[in-house]
C-alpha cells in the first residue's frame, strides 16, 4: 500500500485491516439514519491535522506579515518624502533613522528578523519529521538527510533565544554623531551610550564596515552576495560611567575615496561589542555616510596611516596569535599552527556534514553527481588542512625579507632583497559574517606575488605589520 509521507499512518491501517479480514470479524460505525454509510476506521490522523494546521498557519502569517510589511514600507516612504523636502542638501537626515538626535540599534529589529525567520523555517522543515522515520523504514537511509533542515532550525531557536537574553539584558543603545553624519574624507566624532551599566573585561571593541550587496540570478537561481568594501576597528578603554548609564566616545578617520551612504546597494554599520560574564554585550547601527564640507580628497585608502596611540599592537597580535619580535637590526613575524580556531571548528563541522551527505550520495545518487560533490569534500579537506598545519615564517632586515610558508613544516626559505621588491600590500583573504580576514602580499618586480601571512582578522594589525617591514628594510 502507498504512502504520502506524513508518517506510517496509511500502512498501519492497511496492517489493521489485513489483520481483521483474516479473522472474519470486522467492527463497523454505521449511520441509524443512513445505514449506507458505515466506517471502519474512525480514529483521527493527527499528523494529517498537524501537517495541514501548520501548512496554513505559515502561509497565513506570511501573507500578513507582506501585507503588513506593505503598510510599513508605504508610510515610512511617506515619512521619508517628507524628511527630502525638508532636508533637501542633507542626506543624512532623510531617514526616518537617522532625522533624530540620536541614532538606535537595530537589536530589536535583529530579534524579530531571527525570530519570523526561525518560525517560518522550523514551521515549514517541521513536516520532515513525520516523513523522515517513514522513508528510514522503507529502507532508504538517504532520508536522514533531511534531518539537516530540523536541526537548523533548532539552531535559529538556540539563537533567537541568545538574542532575546542580550535584548533583556542590555536594552537598546543610542548613537550620537557630532554633526549628524560621519564624513568622508575626515572624520566620524560619536559617542555610544548604553541603556545599562556593561561589565566589560578589556574595553569596548568598535569596527565600522562599509559593505556592497549584489543580486544575480533570478527565481531559485536568485543568489545575494555581500562584499566588504571598507573596515576599520579600535579598541576603547577610557569611557564615562555614570550609574547604569556608560558613555564611550571614539573617533575614526574614513577615506575620502569610498561610496557614501546614498549609493545604491551600498550600506554602513557601525558595531560595537565586549566580553562580559554571561551573553556578551553587543549593538549594531546603520549609520549616515556622506562628503560634506569638511571633507578632504586627500585622505583615500592608498594613504591611510596607523595612529599607534589608538591600536595596542601587543593585544592584537597576542588575539590573532601572531608572535612579533623586534630587535634593533631584525624584525621576526611567526604565524603558527591552528591560528584561527573558530573557524577551523566551523569548517570542521560544516566538512563533516557534507562528506556525510557524499556517503549518501555514493550509495543512492548518479556517479556524475558523486563525483561533482566528492571533488568538492577534497577541496574542503585541503582547506581545513591548510588552515590547521600551515605555518609563516618572516624575518626582516636591511637586507631583505627571508620568507618561508610550511604545510606540515615542510616548506622553501625564499629571500627577497629590496631592490626586488616593488610593494608590500594588504588583500582581503576570505570574510565570515561581518569579519574581514587579510593577507600580506609582497609584489615583486617580476609581477611575481608572494603571501606572508594570511586569514589575518585585523586590519590594523595587518597595516602594522606592513609598516615595520617597511621601516625595517629601510631603517
Amino acid at each position: 500500500m502507498g504512502s504520502d509521507n506524513i508518517g506510517s499512518w496509511q500502512q498501519d491501517q492497511y496492517h489493521r485491516l489485513d489483520t481483521l479480514r483474516q479473522e472474519n470479524k470486522v467492527l463497523c460505525y454505521v449511520n441509524p439514519k443512513d445505514p449506507s454509510e458505515a466506517v471502519i476506521i474512525r480514529d483521527v490522523r493527527i499528523g494529517m491535522i498537524l501537517f495541514l494546521l501548520i501548512f496554513g498557519l505559515v502561509f497565513g502569517l506570511v501573507g500578513y506579515g507582506i501585507i503588513w510589511a506593505g503598510f510599513y514600507s508605504l508610510r515610512n516612504s511617506k515619512k521619508e518624502s517628507k524628511l527630502r523636502e525638508l532636508h533637501p542638501d542633507s542626506p543624512w537626515k532623510n531617514k526616518t533613522e537617522w532625522s533624530g538626535d540620536f541614532i538606535t540599534s537595530s537589536n530589536k529589529a535583529s530579534l524579530i528578523g531571527i525570530f519570523v525567520f526561525a518560525v517560518i523555517w522550523n514551521a515549514i522543515s517541521s513536516p520532515v519529521l513525520f516523513m523522515v522515520p517513514a522513508e528510514i523504514k522503507k529502507g532508504n537511509n538517504a532520508a536522514w538527510i533531511g534531518l539537516l533542515f530540523p536541526l537548523i532550525g533548532l539552531l535559529m531557536i538556540i539563537m533567537t533565544i541568545h538574542q532575546f537574553l542580550k535584548l533583556r539584558r542590555f536594552g537598546e543603545s543610542k548613537l550620537y554623531i557630532d554633526g549628524h553624519t560621519a564624513v568622508l574624507g575626515g572624520t566620524l566624532n560619536a559617542t555610544i551610550e548604553t541603556s545599562c551599566y556593561v561589565d566589560q573585561r578589556e574595553g569596548f571593541d568598535i569596527s565600522l564596515d562599509c559593505t556592497k550587496t549584489t543580486t544575480s540570478g533570478s527565481g531559485d537561481n536568485r543568489r545575494t552576495h555581500t562584499t566588504i568594501i571598507w573596515q576599520a576597528a579600535q579598541t576603547i578603554h577610557q569611557f564615562d560611567s555614570r550609574g547604569n548609564v556608560q558613555t564611550i566616545p571614539f573617533e575614526m578617520k574614513i577615506p575620502y575615496d569610498i561610496p557614501d551612504s546614498d549609493t545604491a546597494n551600498h550600506s554602513w554599520t557601525l558595531t560595537i561589542k565586549a566580553d562580559v560574564p554571561g551573553p556578551d554585550y553587543s549593538a549594531r547601527f546603520n549609520i549616515p555616510v556622506f562628503k560634506t564640507d569638511a571633507s578632504d580628497p586627500i585622505n583615500t585608502t592608498s594613504n591611510e596611516t596607523i595612529d599607534p596611540e589608538k591600536i595596542s599592537l601587543e593585544k592584537i597580535a597576542q588575539d590573532e596569535r601572531v608572535i612579533i619580535q623586534q630587535s634593533a637590526e631584525k624584525l621576526q613575524i611567526k604565524f603558527p599552527l591552528l591560528r584561527n580556531i573558530s573557524t577551523v571548528i566551523f569548517l570542521f563541522i560544516f566538512t563533516a556534514i557534507w562528506i556525510g551527505i557524499t556517503f549518501f550520495l555514493y550509495t543512492k545518487a548518479a556517479w556524475l553527481f558523486f563525483g561533482i560533490w566528492f571533488l568538492i569534500d577534497l577541496i574542503l579537506v585541503y582547506a581545513m588542512i591548510k588552515m590547521i598545519f600551515s605555518t609563516t615564517y618572516i624575518s626582516v632586515n636591511s637586507q631583505g625579507i627571508s620568507l618561508k610558508n610550511c604545510l606540515f613544516g615542510i616548506g622553501k626559505l625564499k629571500h627577497i632583497s629590496p631592490s626586488e621588491i616593488q610593494e608590500i600590500k594588504k588583500e582581503q583573504s576570505m570574510t565570515s559574517g561581518s569579519k574581514v580576514y587579510y593577507r600580506i602580499v609582497i609584489k615583486c618586480l617580476n609581477d611575481k606575488n608572494l603571501t606572508a601571512g594570511s586569514n589575518i582578522g585585523s586590519k590594523e594589525l595587518t597595516d602594522s605589520l606592513i609598516a615595520l617591514m617597511k621601516h625595517y628594510m629601510n631603517p
